[in-house]
C-alpha cells in the first residue's frame, strides 16, 4: 500500500461522516471529491492529514452548495420565461363528437 492508500483507509469514514452530517444527499460524491484533491496534492499532505482533509471538505461543500444555489436560480428564471402549457383538448374533442350529429343553428 502507498502512503496515500493509508491516508484514504484511515480517514475516508471520517470525511464521509462529515458530509453525511451536513448534506442529506451527495455525501459519497463529495467524499470522492475531497480525496481527488488529496491525490492531486499528495506531495503536500501534512503528517496529520485529517484536519487538512476537513478543510478541503469544508471548501468542497461550500462549492457544492453554491453550485446548487446557481442551479436553483437558473431553474426559477427558466420557469418564469417558460411558455404556458398547451390547453387540454381532450374535452373539446369529446364535445365535438357529441355535437357532431347536430345541425348548426340558424342565426
Amino acid at each position: 500500500m502507498t502512503q496515500f492508500d493509508d491516508v484514504y483507509a484511515a480517514h475516508r469514514d471520517a470525511v464521509w461522516r462529515y458530509f453525511r452530517r451536513r448534506s442529506a444527499a451527495d455525501h459519497e460524491d463529495l467524499t470522492t471529491e475531497v480525496f481527488l484533491v488529496a491525490w492531486r496534492r499528495r506531495e503536500e499532505l501534512p503528517a496529520e492529514p485529517l484536519p487538512w482533509l476537513y478543510g478541503v471538505a469544508r471548501k468542497v461543500l461550500a462549492n457544492h452548495r453554491r453550485a446548487g444555489d446557481r442551479r436553483d436560480a437558473l431553474t426559477e428564471r427558466a420557469a418564469a420565461h417558460a411558455l404556458p402549457a398547451a390547453p387540454d383538448l381532450a374535452g373539446t374533442e369529446l364535445l365535438g363528437r357529441q355535437l357532431g350529429g347536430r345541425e348548426e343553428p340558424d342565426v
